[in-house]
Formats: structure tokens, sequence, C-alpha cells
């Protein structure tokens, strides 16, 4: 985890803002980051590479029957160039209506080279419809040569929608590490950028542990931030997760910094 912290937890949502890259991205608060239209994503430049690690979220306002092609949820790879045959593409995708997959996920991933290095998951219809009003918890992880995919209604025990593991060969090294919430448009076109109408909240990228143990996270409400390991008991104590379940702590993806924390939201 060396190299991906700082000492500064972002103290407000003003701070937090500025410090992310919003690309036609809106912050709703009380909710989380929404991504309205095919274009719009927020990005984050990891202070080192992740070569293993976790990427979580929770998502608002996703259905079967989305519009789009190759949309993505979520998305990695090696600096600035077009991600589709970027070396390091790692892309989590849920196909929209101007897709013969409409409805599955997919995930894609280039360790290095296309040629050798390509990997992907099945695509994988959720055993039950998304409903847009409710609120899915998205769960990959990569390392080892394995891949997995995890999506359950609301919570880690919620009701489970995907489950799928893969093998891949080679390391996803990617140098910068950018990280985005959605995706930029590839060369494809818009139609295969990010799912649009989406809320993102409880974003976090890790290269270990486990996912921020907020209480009752399904009903947490508050933009907060976090991005990269920040081990969560070593926070100052007006810092961490309160343990009432009536919570008001929620957490978005942002860019240009490398921290993970979590702040109160009065």
């Amino acid at each position: 985890m060396a190299g991906l912290t700082t000492s500064k937890v972002p103290a407000n949502l003003l701070q937090i803002e500025t410090m992310c890259r919003w690309r036609g991205a809106q912050l709703v608060p009380g909710k989380g980051v929404y991504l309205p239209t095919f274009q719009s994503h927020v990005t984050h430049t990891l202070q080192s590479t992740l070569t293993a690690g976790f990427f979580e979220f929770l998502v608002e306002g996703l259905d079967s029957d989305s519009r789009g092609g190759k949309t993505k949820l979520a998305s990695m790879h090696r600096g600035c160039t077009d991600l589709t045959d970027n070396p390091h593409r790692f892309t989590f995708e849920k196909r929209g209506d101007d897709h013969p997959d409409v409805g599955k996920y997919r995930t894609r991933i280039i360790t290095g080279n296309a040629l050798t290095g390509s990997c992907d998951s099945e695509r994988i219809l959720p055993t039950s419809t998304l409903v847009v009003s409710k609120l899915y918890r998205h769960r990959v992880t990569w390392g080892s040569g394995v891949v997995t995919l995890n999506v359950r209604e609301t919570t880690a025990t919620g009701v489970p929608l995907v489950s799928d593991q893969f093998t891949c060969q080679g390391t996803h090294r990617p140098n910068p590490h950018v990280v985005h919430i959605g995706a930029p448009a590839p060369r494809g076109g818009e139609l295969d950028a990010s799912v649009p109408g989406i809320t993102a909240r409880f974003f976090d990228v890790s290269q270990g542990g486990s996912y921020p143990g907020f209480a009752d996270i399904a009903a947490a409400l508050g933009p907060s931030c976090v991005l990269a390991p920040y081990p969560l008991g070593r926070l100052p104590a007006t810092m961490r997760a309160p343990a009432s379940p009536t919570s008001t702590i929620s957490a978005f993806g942002c860019s240009s910094f490398g921290v993970r924390g979590s702040h109160r939201v009065v």
C-alpha cells in the first residue's frame, strides 16, 4: 500500500469537488455522482500501479434495457490513449439496447498485449431484471491470474444477481494507472462509453482489505470520497464512519489525488 496514501484526507465537499476531474458528471447531494450522458465520467489517476486489487461501488438508476452498446460502469487503463486497444485495458461493462447482448455484464482485460494477453468473461445475464429504483452493489477483483465479478442487490449479503470467475494470463500493470467511473468515449463512439443515467456512490479502488464497513450501507447518504488504500482504522476519530445505523456517510470516486478516506457530512 506504500505510495498510495497521503497524510491528508479531503475535509469538505468543496475540496473534494475541486480535486476531481469531472467530464459531464454531476455531484448530487445525498446521492453521489450522476452520469447523465454517455460521455459523462469521473477520472482518477492512482499514485502508483495496482497489479492486484478490487474496485467496488453501489449503483442506482440501472436497468436491464439501458441505452447504448458496450457501455461501461467502470474502467481502467494505462495513461490517456484510446481505451479499446489500450495495452492495459480493463473494462467492466453492462451492455445496452443497441447491442445483441443487451442487459448482460462483461469484463474485458488486456495485460500488455492484445494478441497474447487478452481475456474476457462470459456475457452474463443477471438472474433477475435490473430495476432503476433499486440499488446494486458491484465488486470486481483481479490478481494472481484470476478475475472475479459479483453483483448483488444493495449489500454484500443481498440477493445475488451475477457471480463469475475466470482466469487471465499476464499481469494488469498500467502505468500510470487511470481509473474511471464510467468511461471516456472510445474509438467506437459514445454509445460504447458510460452507462447513462446512473448514480454511483461508495466507489472504492484498493490493493487489498475489505470494502469500507459503513453501518447500514444501503441507507447511507451524503457525499464523501473514497479512493486508494487508507486504512479506516487509522483515520482520526472524527473522520471514521459512525457506528450508528443512521450513518450519513457515502462515498464516490474522485480524481487527481490518492487518498481513501471518509468523513461525516453534517
